[in-house]
């Protein structure tokens, strides 16, 4: 899961057009699971589980799952689910653009 965390939150900051290195990228990521801790557990449970489901979908089109595939292809996929608006996915990368969006202009 934090794989998945710190690749997802590199996806998002690419996508924004925002700089990263890998120090921003792991504040980031500890304040991303740190948000996630602090939550009821019957959410986290539920943004553990959609996160999970998230990240293993794309074995069904690319043979990989969502933190090996390459930039682009991340990119693209979160792009389809937010135009699509597929409820669920959607919800969940925007609740991560939140999260790290927040954090990332803090630290600004």
């Amino acid at each position: 899961m934090k794989r998945f965390n710190l690749i997802f939150i590199q996806t998002i900051l690419e996508n924004n057009k925002l700089e990263s290195n890998e120090k921003v990228i792991n504040s980031i990521g500890s304040y991303v699971n740190e948000s996630f801790f602090r939550m009821p557990d019957f959410m986290r449970s539920g943004v553990y589980l959609l996160s999970f489901l998230f990240n293993h979908l794309y074995l069904f089109f690319y043979f990989k799952r969502f933190e090996d595939l390459e930039t682009i292809k991340r990119q693209k996929a979160i792009y389809y689910i937010k135009s699509k608006n597929i409820i669920l996915l959607n919800l969940l990368i925007k609740l991560y653009e939140n999260l790290v969006l927040n954090k990332y202009l803090e630290n600004d």
